[in-house]
């Protein structure tokens, strides 16, 4: 019944128009009123200002409630006799206490505050005003005991009060002398204010959502009054007019426009406080405090009061300025791709998903030998360019672009006007164009990398039979230097492959090892041929002095440009997983792959074969020795893989 009719209620118009400019807050101002439909209502108001952040405008929170029923109860309370009053008292809808003002402890208190507190009336007998307030608010509730009994004042606001549970919870508490009983006590009144709390909460919580929303929105945020002024600015919209709050308050659109974009706003802000309808403008222009020219795009709607009438604007804008140079960027970027099309070095053509052609450029012109205008429109299938063997291809090609996906690069045959074949290297995109899917595809003749290929290709097979030959004959000085030998790093070299292949390991891999192992004693070159051919076995020093080979080999090879690292392998060939190999005792992963397959094969042969100083020992008693040490001196994977192939499939030494 309130609505807008404050300034109709003489104390309310007191307190706004002549209180509240002097104070920013006010506490417990009763107002009474006759009102049309609710009659005579006693009601309490607090009051605060919020200050906007513009910092001009000012609005007031008024916090009313409604205390007739208590004033009307303290007022029964107080005329009742004696002999009525636990009527009333029990009855009364807020918590009531009577207070020993000597002892201050409580005579009694009714139903409400038993309620409140959790506490039966027997209890609440047996305490005080110490007993229903939280230990760290004492030093507060006694001031305001203090003075409520002394009349200082007879309301106290937002008073913490604990249950029996524990919890707090807050109210208002009003109070007064009554003689009961021929005994002079204070009754405290207990307004439960838990749901007002709430309220205020959630409105301070609001509050907060709605200025972080605000102050962090990315968009610019604004309002006007009616003459188009300033009065509220977030954060971004300070950003967007390259301005700081302070000065942008009170700015009218004339400050920062030219008349013709000021005349437009003018015509736009007309147009949407006639019709209420929110409005949209793009391209703005405005001129920022440091001269630079930008664009923002606004969408603005109508601020009304609770009557419903007009009393400002609200709006979010958009910086545009970097869209609009874009824009511009994309207009002077497609004359300089459409050019780019024209002369580029590659021949580039459109088609659609059916494989019609849209468009081809001067050099895919030149590439088939037919003009553009003998190209659009047509099919490539009507044109018969695409060689029999690329067909397929072609079609697994544009199946893909119909999908939506991109391909290449890949090599297609085509077959020019005059009908040579073309080899071309293509590569597709399928993009938008005018609302439609098209191929944008790049073709690349490919001719001139063909034939340096295959010259490539034949140059690689020619150098490889002279590596191989190379080898072959590196390895024949060594058998020629140890004649009792002959044959072993042939062996060792096919059973080394033999291993890698079991083992799944790649050509190259394979090629690789079988090189190095078919020299991987060259380094024998450096020993005496005497102690080589010795029939006794050997001494000490004779055997330190054979040892030597592993690095002699590295020595005669390390300067050889071998596709792999040959002269490592060799070097590496006596090593043994547990570190107790020569000639530098590496460990487990620290010797290359390629050296633990060719120790292992190297074993076998030697120990299967025929020395100058001992007879053959037999195959068998080679693979017992892989077998016991596997894991410990040689890899246990080669192990494995060298077991497999005498053991399952019949392998043999020859």
């Amino acid at each position: 019944d309130l609505g807008n009719k404050q300034w109709d209620i003489p104390k309310l118009r007191e307190l706004l128009e002549t209180i509240l400019p002097q104070k920013t807050t006010f506490d417990n101002y009763e107002v009474e009123h006759d009102f049309t439909t609710i009659g005579r209502r006693i009601m309490l108001l607090n009051a605060r200002q919020i200050k906007r952040v513009s910092g001009k405008e000012r609005i007031i929170l008024l916090a009313i409630e409604d205390i007739t029923e208590r004033k009307r109860l303290e007022y029964e309370l107080l005329r009742t006799k004696e002999e009525n009053f636990g009527d009333v008292f029990n009855n009364a809808g807020d918590g009531i206490l009577l207070v020993d003002m000597e002892s201050k402890k409580f005579y009694m208190g009714n139903l409400a505050i038993c309620q409140m507190l959790g506490y039966s009336p027997a209890e609440i007998k047996d305490l005080g005003v110490m007993d229903i307030h939280p230990e760290k608010d004492l030093p507060y509730i006694i001031d305001q005991f203090e003075k409520l009994a002394k009349g200082e004042f007879s309301l106290s606001q937002d008073l913490p009060l604990k249950r029996k549970d524990g919890t707090v919870f807050y109210a208002d508490l009003s109070a007064a002398y009554i003689t009961f009983a021929g005994k002079k006590y204070l009754m405290g009144f207990f307004h439960d204010i838990t749901e007002r709390k709430r309220a205020e909460e959630a409105l301070r919580k609001s509050e907060e959502k709605y200025r972080n929303i605000l102050e962090n929105m990315q968009e610019g945020y604004f309002e006007l009054d009616l003459a188009g002024n300033f009065t509220f600015v977030n954060d971004a919209e300070c950003r967007n007019m390259g301005c700081p709050r302070e000065e942008l308050i009170g700015m009218n659109n004339r400050q920062y426009q030219d008349e013709t974009t000021a005349q437009k706003t003018y015509q736009l802000f007309t147009e949407l406080y006639r019709t209420g309808e929110p409005v949209k403008a793009s391209d703005i222009e405005i001129t920022r405090r440091n001269g630079a020219k930008s664009f923002n795009e606004i969408s603005v709607s109508l601020i009304r009061d609770a009557e419903g009438k007009p009393i400002g604007f609200r709006g979010i804008s958009r910086d545009i300025t970097e869209h609009r140079r874009a824009e511009e960027a994309l207009r002077e970027s497609e004359e300089l791709f459409r050019s780019y099309l024209e002369y580029a070095p590659d021949g580039i053509y459109m088609n659609d998903l059916e494989g019609n052609f849209l468009y081809g450029n001067h050099k895919c012109e030149e590439i088939i030998g037919y003009r553009r205008e003998e190209l659009i429109g047509k099919n490539f299938l009507e044109l018969n360019i695409l060689s029999e063997n690329s067909l397929n291809k072609a079609g697994l090609l544009l199946q893909a672009n119909m999908e939506g996906k991109s391909t290449g690069p890949d090599e297609i045959d085509l077959i020019s006007k005059e009908g040579r074949l073309i080899p071309v290297e293509i590569n597709t995109n399928v993009v938008q164009r005018m609302g439609q899917r098209i191929v944008l595809a790049f073709v690349r003749n490919i001719t001139e990398r063909k034939q340096a290929e295959e010259e490539r290709k034949q140059s690689f097979v020619r150098l490889r039979k002279a590596l191989g030959a190379t080898v072959q004959a590196i390895s024949m000085t060594v058998e020629m230097k140890d004649p009792y030998t002959s044959g072993h790093q042939r062996r060792v070299s096919d059973l080394a492959r033999s291993i890698a292949t079991e083992m799944g390991l790649s050509a190259d891999r394979r090629d690789f090892i079988r090189t190095a192992s078919s020299i991987h004693d060259i380094g024998k070159i450096a020993a005496p041929s005497e102690i080589l051919s010795k029939p006794t076995k050997l001494t000490d020093l004779e055997f330190n002095l054979i040892k030597t080979h592993a690095q002699s080999g590295y020595d005669i090879l390390k300067d050889i440009e071998f596709p792999w690292p040959v002269a490592d392998v060799v070097l590496q060939h006596h090593e043994r997983m547990d570190g107790s190999g020569y000639p530098r005792g590496l460990k487990g992963d620290d010797i290359l792959l390629e050296a633990r397959i060719m120790a292992v094969a190297d074993v076998v042969e030697s120990m299967a074969s025929h020395r100058p100083y001992r007879p053959a020992l037999g195959i068998e008693a080679a693979l017992k020795e892989i077998e016991k040490n596997k894991g410990i001196l040689y890899d246990d994977i080669v192990a494995d893989a060298c077991l497999r192939l005498f053991q399952e499939k019949s392998y043999q030494l020859k």
